[in-house]
């Protein structure tokens, strides 16, 4: 003879619910240069058609300005357009 034991044992399974959660709202992208006035950039250098660009780019877009406008001063020093050294020393000592 062979005794056999079965127990059983009942328990609820919690599921859980999951609530779609909205995601934040990006944070408005900082631009930088937004302060500035039209004459402000222009006696930095900026070129006129630039300055509406420049005034409402955000961080990475600034980059891309740059780089292009580095190509514009290497081009104007190419055709002996040399900037006034102190003009530059000035801006410089603005931006820091």
């Amino acid at each position: 003879i062979q005794n056999v034991e079965i127990r059983e044992t009942v328990r609820e399974i919690k599921i859980p619910l999951l609530i779609p959660v909205e995601s934040a709202a990006a944070p408005a992208p900082k631009r930088p240069l937004s302060h500035l006035t039209a004459a402000d950039l222009l006696s930095y250098g900026d070129p006129a058609e630039w300055t509406p660009d420049v005034r409402t780019a955000d961080d990475d877009m600034l980059l891309v300005i740059a780089s292009e406008f580095r190509a514009v001063i290497v081009m104007a020093c190419d055709e002996d357009v040399i900037p006034n050294a102190e003009r530059i020393k000035a801006i410089t000592g603005q931006l820091k």
